[in-house]
């Protein structure tokens, strides 16, 4: 009996019942017989529905990159061929064993067999112009990818009536063994008890005592493991069990991970469990990430509007102030503002502020306009940014001398499309969408201030010059009374003189 029990449960159902049965063997041989061809025509057909939706999901996954699906894909094909054409015309089935198939032996599965046969080409041919994508062009791929996803259902349901129809024939087929065995119920009965008896004591004890460790788990005792015992089957369910039990744990302590907002922590399980746990972490991850830029760029806005509130009069100041902030907050490496100045009748780009390394560095430079990149953004008033730059990359008339930066990013400072200069900036990085998108909208705000200090010192230098011509009509317009007085006095002195000679004579 201990031999018996540390056989599989179906093993020993079978040395159980050889002895009753052996008397009877001729009988059970041609039963067994019948119901093996019709089982392996019944799985035979059903392995065709499996292989139909295999091909699609491998020649998806061939497509999509998967280069190791495309041999899945033309085997799974392959072998639905095989298998139909031995459904039809017999013979044995590819890749079970030694069975046996017999031709169709009724209408309904000829019938049945020639649906399938009719939707199976169109479907092979479009699985093979995926699989051969060398041969046909994307568009017929494309094409060929959409019958399959179209066609995939219908070409399962009609699998499906052919395995229905081998079922009904298999079903018709048993009912003429109905009567022999009656015979035998009786006789079974006596079977059952005895079979009754050694399943309560070695099967069901065992599934209750699974039952009772199932309902501790389902109410939250995640530290019960179950009792090796019973037959193969439930010894092997136990040793399941408890691994599930474990992957279980481990999945709790994963969620608490991610409950505590620890999103770095991975894991090494690889099933479907952990895949979406992985996904939740990604997307959590993914939100955290686009919650801390949004509270970078947000930061940077109120730090930058408060200095903008701050400017000067200063504009060389206010550059340096201004370009030293940014560099630090951007994490550049170098940075340069150029101011759209006239010299004589020719316009340039004068440097106002050039910050390197977290240093500032001093430097006078010059750039007519119409030279180099700056001035290109200048012109068209758009931003220009390149990345992976050349190693012998040096001044591309671009302000920031032989450094060879990983990113350049050269900005126009406008406002109401009136550009007032150039702001640039250079990174050991490439810069991420959200920095430049930054960087774009604070140079409108640079642009409006500095366009505002150039008025209002443009205006200051106004009320200047009228303030020294009203100062100097001022001085003459004395000058002119104090001359009036002298001439007055005079002509006084010429009259009293005139007045004496008069007298006198």
């Amino acid at each position: 009996m201990n031999r018996i029990t540390q056989l599989p449960i179906q093993k020993s159902f079978v040395v159980i019942i050889m002895s009753v049965f052996f008397v009877n063997l001729a009988v059970i041989l041609f039963a067994l017989n019948l119901s093996q061809t019709n089982s392996v025509e019944i799985d035979l057909s059903g392995r065709n529905r499996m292989l139909s939706q295999r091909m699609v999901l491998f020649s998806k996954l061939y497509k999509d990159g998967e280069e190791t699906a495309r041999e899945i894909a033309l085997m799974a094909c392959n072998l639905h061929d095989e298998s139909l054409y031995a459904l039809k015309y017999g013979g044995i089935a590819p890749e079970m064993g030694s069975g046996q198939v017999g031709p169709p032996s009724s209408k309904s599965i000829e019938k049945a067999l020639f649906m399938v046969e009719k939707a199976w080409k169109p479907y092979r041919a479009s699985v093979l112009k995926i699989l051969n994508k060398d041969q046909y062009s994307a568009e017929e791929q494309e094409e060929a990818m959409h019958f399959l996803t179209t066609h995939t259902t219908s070409m399962l349901k009609i699998n499906n009536a052919l395995v229905q129809e081998y079922v009904l024939q298999s079903k018709g087929q048993r009912s003429t063994l109905l009567y022999s065995m009656i015979g035998y119920l009786v006789f079974l009965f006596g079977v059952c008890i005895i079979m009754l008896h050694f399943f309560n004591r070695f099967v069901f004890r065992e599934i209750g005592m699974l039952a009772q460790g199932m309902r501790g788990i389902v109410e939250g005792d995640y530290e019960y493991r179950f009792r090796p015992g019973g037959g193969k089957e439930l010894l092997q369910l136990s040793k399941s069990l408890n691994e599930f039990l474990e992957k279980v744990k481990k999945a709790k302590i994963y969620v608490s991970h991610l409950g505590e907002g620890k999103l770095d922590w991975e894991n090494s399980e690889n099933d479907e469990l952990f895949s979406a746990l992985e996904r939740t972490r990604g997307l959590l991850l993914e939100e955290r990430l686009a919650t801390e830029r949004r509270v970078w760029v947000n930061e940077g806005h109120a730090l930058f509007a408060d200095t903008l509130r701050q400017q000067s009069g200063d504009v060389g100041e206010f550059s340096r102030m201004l370009l030293k902030q940014l560099v630090d907050y951007v994490k550049a490496a170098q940075g340069a503002l150029f101011l759209l100045e006239k010299s004589g009748d020719q316009q340039v780009l004068e440097m106002k502020s050039c910050y390197a390394y977290s240093r500032e560095k001093f430097k006078q430079k010059v750039i007519p306009l119409g030279e180099g990149l700056i001035s290109e953004v200048v012109m068209e008033n758009q931003y220009h940014y390149m990345v992976d730059l050349p190693e012998n990359y040096c001044e591309l008339t671009t302000g920031l001398g032989g450094t060879t930066p990983r990113a350049l990013l050269i900005v126009p400072l406008s406002s109401d499309q009136e550009v007032v200069g150039v702001l640039e900036l250079a990174a050991m990085r490439e810069l991420k969408d959200f920095e430049i998108d930054f960087v774009l909208k604070l140079a409108e705000s640079i642009g409006a201030s500095l366009l505002t200090m150039k008025m209002n010192i443009q205006n200051l230098k106004l009320l200047q010059e009228a303030e020294e011509m009203a100062e100097q009509m001022r001085a003459q317009e004395e000058e002119l009374r104090q001359n009036m007085e002298e001439l007055q006095a005079t002509q006084e002195n010429m009259i009293r003189a005139k007045n004496d000679r008069i007298g006198a004579s």
